[in-house]
This record gives C-alpha cells, structure tokens and sequence, in this order.
C-alpha cells in the first residue's frame, strides 16, 4: 500500500503526499510483467499520482494505446489487443521490488508525462 498511515495532531489516520512521492520516484510503469516505462520528479494531489515519463526500450507498442486513447485516433477501430484495458494487468512497481495496482494509466509521449490512480 502506498504510503504509511500515521496518527495525525487530532488522532485520524493519515498518509502524506511526500511518503507516496517518495515510495514512487524512479518505479517503473508495468503491463503483466513487461516495462513501459519509469516514473520520475512524482507528484501526488489525491487521488492522483503523475511525473516525468521516461520509456523503456519495450514501450513502443504501447504509444499506439495511449495515442488512441488521448483522442489523437478517435473514431476507429483500436488499433491494440483489448488486454491492454484491462486493469488488472497494469501496476507500478517500486524501487524496492513492491508492486502497487492501478488505474490504467495516461501516458502522454508528446510532453513525455503519466498520469494515474492508485487502485
């Protein structure tokens, strides 16, 4: 889980924007086991997590995706296997090796940024 929860000054459970910003920087964007991309410079405004997109050397097919998605396709046929939407194959992996669930992300390839959910 993202963050440590802790006992804020009026006694609620409470996790911090810099525990997820921490946990976050440098993790890696993941569909199933393979690497999209890295995160970096995170930012957190709840419920959002987002950064500086860096791709990995396996993240061309999947500009075609977020492309689509972002409206630059609108109107076609997919041009992707239906299995990229499914959620429950995309995650962010930490530095430390945990894996959190999200949202499907938004990754913007022109300014190089993602945007997501945790889930």
């Amino acid at each position: 889980m993202l963050g440590e929860f802790r006992r804020s000054s009026d006694n609620q459970l409470a996790v911090t924007c810099s525990d997820v910003i921490e946990q976050l920087e440098n993790a890696s964007i993941c569909w199933k086991n393979v690497v999209v991309g890295t995160v970096k410079n995170v930012g957190y405004d709840f419920p959002h997590c987002y950064g500086d997109f860096i791709p990995s050397s396996a993240s061309h097919p999947f500009k075609e995706l977020f492309q689509f998605l972002m409206g630059a396709d609108a109107g076609g046929d997919p041009p992707f296997d239906q299995e990229l939407l499914d959620e429950e194959n995309w995650f962010v992996q930490r530095v430390d090796g945990e894996r959190e669930k999200m949202t499907l992300p938004s990754i913007d390839y022109s300014d190089g940024t993602v945007d997501w959910r945790p889930r």
